[in-house]
């Protein structure tokens, strides 16, 4: 993981920690991946992966 990745990252989980929000770790390294992946992509559509990213998170919550 390069320094500037680790930092971003940290800095998310970090602001994360701070608030007190009660969002997993996982989701939110997913998140960052997804969107670091398509940031440069003309015909990303990074929205509708975050929502399902989002959606599978809560469905198995809801399971839980």
């Amino acid at each position: 993981m390069s320094d500037k990745k680790s930092n971003i990252l940290a800095v998310l989980l970090d602001v994360k920690e701070r608030n007190e929000l009660q969002v997993d770790d996982k989701l939110i390294r997913e998140c960052y991946e997804l969107q670091k992946k398509f940031q440069f992509d003309p015909n990303r559509n990074t929205v509708e992966k975050m929502r399902e990213l989002v959606e599978a998170s809560l469905d198995k919550e809801g399971e839980q």
